[in-house]
C-alpha cells in the first residue's frame, strides 16, 4: 500500500464517516500505516481509536497483539505485574526482536495505549523501551522511558514503583552535580519533580508533595519554563484550597491565570477560573465576570460535567443578586442540557431526573415573581 500524507489523513476519516468500522480497524492495525500515520496525524489516530472502541468490540491491544507480545512477556518474566523491580538485570527478550514498527513508532504506541487507559500494556512498552535505551547507553531517552513507565505504574496503583522510577529519572537528569540544573535537562527535571509530587499526594503525603512542587516552581522560574510553572501553580493551589488556605491559593491562581492567558492554554484557563470562582463565590463584580467567562469556556470545551454545576451555581448567585432574568436564562440552559442527557443512551436517571425536577421548580418559582 502506497501511503501519501493525503491518504494517511483522508482514508481513516472517510472510513469513520461511512461507518466502515471493521475496515477502519484493519487500517489502524496495519503496522506500515501506523508507523507512517504517527508522523503525519498522531492526534487523529487516538481519536479514531476512541470512535472505533465506542462503536465496536474491537480493542487497541488486540489489534497490536504481535507488537505487544515481547514487551508483555518481558514484563511478566521480570515480575512487573506483581510490583517487582524494573531493573534491567533480567534475562530479557532482546529489543531487536520487536516487529517491524520503528523504535519511534513503538514509543508512540506506548503513548497511544496510555491515552486510551491501557496502562498495563503501556507500562510494558515503556519498560521495553527502557531496556533498549539502557543497552544503547542513551541516557536522555532512558530518562524519558522512566518517566512514562512511572506514569503508567501510578495509574496501575503501584505508587512505590512509580516513585522509584521517578527518583532514577531525577538522578539521571541532575547528572554528576545534584545542586546544578542544566538548561538542557531543566524541562524534563521539572516535569519529573512534578510527577513525584503527584505520587506523594496519592500516598497522602501532602506536605511532601508541596515541598516537591516548590522545587518544581523554582526550576521553572530559574529557566523561564512557563508551561511547567502554569501546571505547578495550579497543583499547589488545589492542595491549598483543600487545606482551607484560600488566600494563598488565590494569589497563585491569579499568577497562573496570567500565564494561561499569555500561553493561550484555554483548558488551563478554564480550570483556573473554575477554581477562582470556587474560592470567591459571593456577589462581587470580579466574581461575576469570572463566572461568565468560566461558563463560556465550559461551553466551548463541551465539558458538560463542569457546565452543569457552573450553571446551577450561577443561577443561585444571580437569584441572590435579584437578577431574576439572568437566573432564569441559566436555568433554561440547564434544563436543555439535562433533557439532552435524558435522551442519551448513557443516561443515568438516578442523578439527572431529581436535578431536572429541582430546576423546573426553581424556574416556576422565578416566573411567579
Amino acid at each position: 500500500i502506497e501511503l501519501s500524507d493525503r491518504k494517511i489523513e483522508e482514508l481513516p476519516w472517510q472510513l469513520a464517516r461511512a461507518g466502515e468500522w471493521i475496515k477502519l480497524h484493519n487500517l489502524l492495525a496495519d503496522v506500515q500505516f501506523l508507523d507512517a500515520a504517527f508522523d503525519v496525524a498522531k492526534p487523529d489516530i487516538c481519536a479514531y481509536w476512541k470512535q472505533l472502541e465506542a462503536k465496536t468490540d474491537r480493542r487497541m491491544p488486540g489489534a497490536y497483539a504481535d507488537l505487544l507480545r515481547g514487551p508483555l512477556e518481558m514484563r511478566r518474566s521480570s515480575g512487573k505485574e506483581d510490583g517487582g523491580s524494573t531493573s534491567t538485570n533480567v534475562d530479557p527478550i532482546e529489543p531487536e526482536t520487536t516487529p517491524e514498527l520503528s523504535p519511534q513508532g513503538m514509543w508512540n504506541l506506548g503513548l497511544l495505549l496510555a491515552e486510551l487507559q491501557y496502562h498495563e500494556d503501556a507500562a510494558a512498552v515503556f519498560q521495553w523501551q527502557l531496556l533498549a535505551k539502557t543497552l544503547q547507553g542513551d541516557l536522555f531517552n532512558v530518562a524519558g522511558a522512566l518517566s512514562q513507565t512511572a506514569i503508567s505504574l501510578r495509574h496501575l496503583g503501584d505508587l512505590q514503583g512509580a516513585m522509584r522510577e521517578l527518583k532514577r529519572e531525577e538522578s539521571i537528569l541532575r547528572g554528576e552535580d545534584p545542586d546544578v540544573v542544566f538548561s538542557i535537562t531543566a524541562r524534563g527535571l521539572q516535569r519529573c519533580i512534578g510527577n513525584q509530587a503527584n505520587v506523594m499526594a496519592d500516598l497522602g503525603d501532602i506536605a511532601g508533595a508541596m515541598d516537591r512542587l516548590k522545587v518544581q516552581e523554582q526550576i521553572c522560574r530559574d529557566h523561564n519554563l512557563q508551561n511547567g510553572l502554569e501546571v505547578c501553580l495550579s497543583n499547589q493551589a488545589i492542595h491549598l484550597i483543600n487545606q482551607q488556605k484560600k488566600d494563598e491559593a488565590y494569589r497563585l491562581l491569579v499568577e497562573q491565570e496570567q500565564i494561561s492567558r499569555s500561553t493561550g492554554n484555554r483548558d488551563f484557563l478554564r480550570k483556573n477560573l473554575g477554581l477562582q470562582w470556587s474560592i470567591l463565590r459571593h456577589p462581587q463584580s470580579r466574581n461575576r465576570s469570572i463566572a461568565m467567562e468560566y461558563i463560556q469556556l465550559c461551553r466551548e470545551a463541551g465539558s458538560t460535567a463542569e457546565l452543569i454545576p457552573a450553571l446551577e451555581a450561577h443561577a443561585a448567585a444571580e437569584k441572590q443578586r435579584e437578577n431574576l432574568d439572568n437566573a432564569l436564562d441559566a436555568l433554561n440552559e440547564l434544563e436543555g442540557i439535562l433533557h439532552s442527557l435524558e435522551k442519551n443512551s448513557d443516561f443515568s436517571p438516578s442523578g439527572t431526573l431529581p436535578r431536572l425536577r429541582r430546576i423546573l421548580n426553581e424556574q416556576a418559582e422565578i416566573e411567579v415573581f
